[in-house]
C-alpha cells in the first residue's frame, strides 16, 4: 500500500512538471512572438510618424526649428510602440503560466501601469513637438502686433509656452492616475510671481526718473513684488482647504505694515513739494 501511494504521488508529481513545462513553454513561444511584433510595430511605427509627421513639417517653414530639437520623435515613437506590444504579449503569457491569484494580480498591475506609463510618455513627446510648433507658428503675428513691446511679447509668449506645457503634463499625470490638477495652480503661481518681478521692474523704472517720486520707488518696487507673490502664493496653494483664508489674512498684515512705512515718505514727499 505504501508503495503504491508513493507511485502515485511521483507520477502526479512528474505530470504536473510536465503539464507546468507546457505551460512556460506556451509563454516562452508568445513573448518570442510578442518581440517580434514589437519590432515590426517599431518598424512601423518609426516610419510612420516620418514620413506623415516629421517630414512635412522639415518641408515647410519649421525645417530648421525641428532639426534643432534634443530628440527624435519618430525613434522615440518606435521605442514607445516597441515596449507597448511586448508589455501587451506579457499579459497572455503570465495568464499562460497560470500563477497564484495574488501574484497574477500583482502581474496583470504593473503590466497596466506600464501601458499607462508608454501612453503618458506618447502624450508629452507629441505634445511638446506640437507645441513648439504652435508658438512658432504664433509668433510671427504676436510679432507684428506687439511690435513696440518687446519686453511683452516674450511674456506673452513664455506664458504661452508653459501653459501648454501644464496642459499636456495634467494630461499625461492624469493618464496615469496620478494628481494632475496640483500642475496648472504651481505654474500659474511661479508665472504670476515672474510678471509680479518684471512689471515692478518696468513701473518702478519710470518712477525713479522723477525726482519728486525718486525715493519712493524702491518701496513701491518691494510692494508690487510682494503683492504678486502673495497672489502667486494664493494660486499655488488653491487646491489645498484652507490655504487661502491664511493668505488673505497674511495680505491685511502686508498692507497694513506697507501703509505705516510709507507715512515718513509720504510725509516727507509733501514737505518737499511745500
Amino acid at each position: 500500500m505504501l508503495t503504491v501511494a508513493v507511485e502515485e504521488r511521483l507520477r502526479a508529481f512528474a505530470e504536473s512538471i510536465v503539464e507546468y513545462t507546457f505551460n512556460i513553454t506556451e509563454a516562452i513561444l508568445i513573448v518570442v512572438l510578442g518581440l517580434v511584433l514589437a519590432y515590426v510595430a517599431h518598424i512601423a511605427t518609426r516610419f510612420l510618424v516620418y514620413q506623415f509627421i516629421v517630414k512635412p513639417v522639415e518641408a515647410s517653414a519649421f525645417k530648421e526649428r525641428v532639426r534643432a530639437l534634443t530628440f527624435d520623435i519618430a525613434g522615440i515613437s518606435g521605442v514607445i510602440a516597441f515596449l507597448a506590444v511586448l508589455t501587451l504579449a506579457l499579459r497572455p503569457a503570465a495568464k499562460a503560466l497560470e500563477l497564484p491569484p495574488d501574484v497574477a494580480f500583482y502581474v496583470n498591475y504593473t503590466l497596466d501601469l506600464v501601458l499607462r506609463v508608454l501612453a503618458a510618455l506618447a502624450i508629452v513627446v507629441f505634445g511638446v513637438f506640437g507645441s513648439i510648433l504652435l508658438v512658432d507658428l504664433i509668433k510671427p503675428i504676436l510679432a507684428a502686433a506687439l511690435s513696440q513691446y518687446r519686453a511683452l511679447l516674450e511674456i506673452l509668449l513664455g506664458f504661452l509656452n508653459v501653459s501648454l506645457v501644464a496642459l499636456i503634463i495634467t494630461i499625461a499625470l492624469n493618464v496615469i492616475g496620478l494628481p494632475g490638477h496640483y500642475v496648472y495652480p504651481l505654474l500659474i503661481g511661479f508665472i504670476v510671481m515672474a510678471l509680479g518681478v518684471v512689471i515692478a521692474g518696468v513701473l518702478t523704472g519710470e518712477i525713479e526718473k522723477t525726482p519728486e517720486f525718486g525715493s519712493l520707488a524702491p518701496q513701491l518696487r518691494l510692494l508690487i513684488i510682494v503683492i504678486f507673490m502673495l497672489i502667486g502664493t494664493g494660486a499655488i496653494l488653491s487646491q489645498f482647504p484652507g490655504a487661502n483664508d491664511v493668505i488673505r489674512v497674511l495680505s491685511w498684515g502686508v498692507a497694513i505694515a506697507f501703509a505705516i512705512a510709507l507715512i515718513p515718505l509720504a510725509y516727507r514727499l509733501v514737505k518737499a513739494v511745500t
